[in-house]
């Protein structure tokens, strides 16, 4: 959520600033990328290894699944829906 200062930015006339906002937006979000498709890789190996020992821990591995797949798209929607309503409020 750190990266809605920065995407709030790419909204000022300022192309400076829409510069800035964006290359922070983009180091920021390489982290999440990839813990996010890391857990994924995980959270599979756990249903397939839940697979294996007939079942056993396979709801834990698929709510990491389902959780991660969901956080995943629910923040960089929050992150573009905040500042669209905040430029529509304060303009």
């Amino acid at each position: 959520m750190f990266w809605l200062v920065p995407i709030a930015l790419t909204f000022v006339p300022s192309p400076t600033l829409q510069t800035i906002g964006l290359i922070v937006v983009w180091i920021g979000f390489l982290p999440y990328l990839a813990l996010t498709i890391t857990t994924i890789v995980f959270a599979v190996k756990g249903l397939a290894g839940a697979g294996r020992l007939g079942g056993l821990g396979r709801s834990d591995a698929r709510f990491a699944l389902v959780a991660t797949i969901v956080m995943f798209a629910a923040a960089p929607i929050a992150a573009i829906v905040v500042p669209v309503l905040a430029s529509l409020l304060f303009a």
